[in-house]
């Protein structure tokens, strides 16, 4: 029977050519011409989904939360990197590049819609006053996480961890729904009275988002991301291959399991020398025509000495680094000739993390890849997170039903939205 639905569609991926008129189309509705009252019949729309044997969906973030996944194999997996620092660096007063996965390694869980499991824990002692209770931590992103009870009893705390300082503890008690919102990656640590323990609690669920998703028991996969020169990522205003939650762009490198490679697309260069001065003898620079061409110096490149500024405002700063074309320019103020400022240089190397020109590959190991391989999502609803707080894209067969379902409901929204 033909399901003919009022004033808008169900969206990509439905073809507008697939779809018969015997009315002059009016009006288009989120990309299909609907008739002149407003109709739009998507009957073929959805028998065509019906009639494949799979439906591939791709999601994103930091955390990743599907809710109409099928039981079956990954289709795709990729990390995207990121890179930091914590203060503003000066040759005086040098600042690490960190690196996601700078410690050689990146875990990934993927699990339903329980991020608990009450077969992890530790006996720690929370507060720092000599006290050992059973805990859970569990590690998120950035990001709102919901708690939930049914029953209660056993009295449950809750705390954020986050750059080692330990939150207060908040109970959760039965009948109860709590919020936690994590601004950076950190862990949510649960624990109970010293004698309980944390196997002994069987009625909590935590799951990521805003909204208490219904209890269920924790099903959870592992997979760790050998990073041995850390996963780096840059802000740039464009070109980058990840764009976050608030549209900033990164060029960073990636580990891209589908097609079982690691993507190398910047570089860790060390600078020792330069060899020029630009037109106004204010910055010192260095050509280097393996990285990427920069016309706007607009590519925030990281170095350990120097804080990245516009070409202009390079000129004009202190202390500043900056990439225009193949060139990196550095200002220094305290260095009037390039002979006194590669003598310093020469005794104090500075860091700068770049963009290539040309991405480097290389095969993923064979341990790496079984263990992708062995990945699953879950029905109905697939957790994905890291503890590094990288961007993750995923490729994950939908679940037909839940998939046509949440088209529907995305339809009686666009409805309400745009009568």
């Amino acid at each position: 029977m033909s399901r003919r639905i009022i004033g808008n569609t169900v969206g990509t991926p439905i073809s507008p050519a697939a779809i018969e008129r015997k009315i002059k189309p009016v009006k288009t509705i989120n990309g299909i011409e609907a008739d002149q009252n407003g109709n739009v019949d998507i009957s073929e729309e959805v028998a065509a989904l019906c009639d494949h044997s799979t439906i591939v969906c791709e999601a994103k973030g930091e955390t990743i939360l599907v809710t109409d996944s099928a039981k079956a194999k990954l289709r795709g997996l990729k990390l995207y990197g990121k890179s930091t620092q914590d203060g503003t660096p000066t040759p005086e007063n040098p600042v690490e590049i960190v690196s996601a996965g700078a410690d050689g390694e990146i875990g990934v869980k993927v699990c339903g819609a329980q991020l608990f499991n009450n077969a992890d824990y530790a006996d720690i002692d929370i507060t720092g006053a000599g006290a050992i209770r059973s805990a859970s931590l569990i590690p998120v992103t950035a990001g709102t996480y919901t708690l939930s009870r049914t029953s209660g009893g056993i009295n449950v705390y809750c705390r954020t961890y986050i750059d080692g300082i330990m939150g207060v503890g908040q109970n959760i008690p039965e009948n109860t729904t709590y919020k936690m919102v994590f601004n950076k990656p950190g862990y949510i640590v649960l624990s109970v009275d010293i004698g309980a323990t944390i196997p002994s609690v069987t009625d909590l669920m935590v799951n990521a988002g805003a909204t208490a998703l219904p209890f269920e028991q924790y099903k959870g996969q592992t997979l760790t991301a050998l990073t041995p020169n850390g996963l780096p990522g840059i802000k740039v205003t464009s070109g980058g291959n990840w764009t976050d939650s608030t549209g900033q762009q990164r060029i960073c490198d990636e580990v891209d399991y589908g097609r079982g490679k690691n993507v190398e697309r910047l570089t860790l260069l060390t600078i020792d020398y330069v060899e020029k001065t630009d037109s106004t003898g204010k910055l010192f620079g260095i050509t280097k025509n393996t990285l990427l061409f920069d016309g706007t110096s607009g590519n925030e490149i990281l170095c350990d000495q120097y804080s990245h500024a516009s070409l202009q405002a390079a000129r004009n700063a202190d202390y500043a680094i900056t990439m225009y074309g193949y060139d990196i320019w550095l200002r220094n103020k305290d260095y009037a000739t390039i002979e006194e400022f590669n003598t310093a240089l020469a005794a104090n190397p500075i860091k700068v993390l770049a963009p290539l020109a040309t991405p480097i590959e290389t095969p993923l190991s064979a341990e790496e890849l079984a263990q992708y391989a062995a990945l699953q999502t879950n029905y109905p609803t697939t957790t994905i997170l890291n503890d590094a707080g990288v961007g993750m894209e995923v490729s994950y067969v939908a679940d037909t039903k839940n998939y046509i379902d949440k088209k529907f409901t995305e339809l009686a929204a666009a409805i309400v939205a745009n009568p």
